[in-house]
């Protein structure tokens, strides 16, 4: 269904280069590897991509492992946001989020992410 949404988009606005893609809302990364990295493959047919293209996902920490920033990498994507909806415990609960206001979860994910080479926001 994506796909063919990016291509009615594609034909409507004439197929520009894309220079900017952001691939978030809920938490994407939970899709894996393959499909997000699908998802990038569609917008490249599409529109192409700009070769200093900025290329962005969302990423809960505790849904990240370093084989998911190589590949993302790997496939274009420059740039993960690590998301952290709420230090409160109550909020977290509501929104299932499995992390604690106290935590260390980000320290691994922020490790990996150095290592891939990838820019990152929190």
């Amino acid at each position: 269904m994506l796909g063919a949404e990016l291509k009615l988009a594609a034909a409507r606005l004439g197929g520009p280069t894309a220079d900017t893609v952001f691939v978030g809302g809920g938490t994407p990364s939970l899709l894996g590897a393959e499909r997000l990295c699908a998802v990038l493959e569609m917008v490249r047919d599409q529109f192409g991509l700009a070769p200093d293209a900025e290329v962005s996902t969302e990423a809960n920490p505790e849904s990240t492992s370093p084989e998911l920033f190589d590949a993302l990498r790997r496939a274009g994507y420059t740039r993960i946001s690590l998301g952290m909806q709420s230090v409160s415990p109550r909020v977290l609960a509501t929104l299932d989020r499995v992390h604690s206001p106290g935590a260390r979860w980000p320290r691994p994910a922020r490790r990996w992410l150095r290592a891939s080479s990838m820019s990152t926001s929190t």
